[in-house]
């Protein structure tokens, strides 16, 4: 499943090192499809290249698209459904707040106002520090738990703006080394 130069003209968005671990990352997925059925594993794929980058540029989605064998704008298409990927930098801890109607009764509004203050950022913008980014997304399939929130790629529920403070300080107490990349 690795790139090959008829595939893709697209060049690696990758610096070296990142390219070894994106390539072991891509045999490892490989091994779950049939040769013949490589396009199935795009949002695997896409999910490793964003873990390495924290973002999925265009050059990334082009590349992506060679390493599956799909065309580009298919790449796109996924790449703009789905709100876990993101195509704009973020803080190295993106906060996605569910906007979808059981959550906002339950108090999601809050949730996405009180992080526009604390971060003091539009959506998906960076915090000065590099630390935070924020948005709303569409549905986080957790309406019995309401509000829910992603944090990075770890579901919290229930959530009011105390416990959201909480989960904010402790990712900012913690040192970058035990951040996620």
């Amino acid at each position: 499943m690795t790139e090959s130069p008829e595939r893709s003209c697209a060049a690696s968005p990758f610096s070296p090192v990142e390219q070894k671990v994106f390539d072991a990352r891509v045999e490892k997925l490989a091994a779950n499809y049939p040769p013949d059925k490589r396009a199935a594993a795009l949002i695997p794929v896409l999910h490793a290249a964003q873990k390495l980058r924290g973002w999925l540029s265009p050059q990334t989605l082009a590349y992506v698209a060679g390493v599956v064998g799909v065309p580009p704008t298919r790449v796109q298409e996924v790449a703009t459904f789905y709100s876990m990927f993101r195509l704009k930098p973020a803080g190295r801890h993106h906060v996605a707040v569910c906007g979808n109607l059981s959550c906002w009764l339950a108090g999601a509004d809050k949730l996405h106002e009180h992080l526009q203050k604390r971060l003091g950022t539009r959506p998906f913008e960076p915090t000065a520090d590099g630390l935070f980014s924020h948005a709303e997304v569409e549905c986080l399939a957790s309406c019995g738990t309401a509000p829910a929130v992603l944090v990075d790629e770890r579901y919290y529920e229930g959530l009011s703006v105390e416990k959201l403070d909480a989960i904010l300080d402790k990712l900012a107490s913690e040192p970058a080394a035990a951040q996620p990349a």
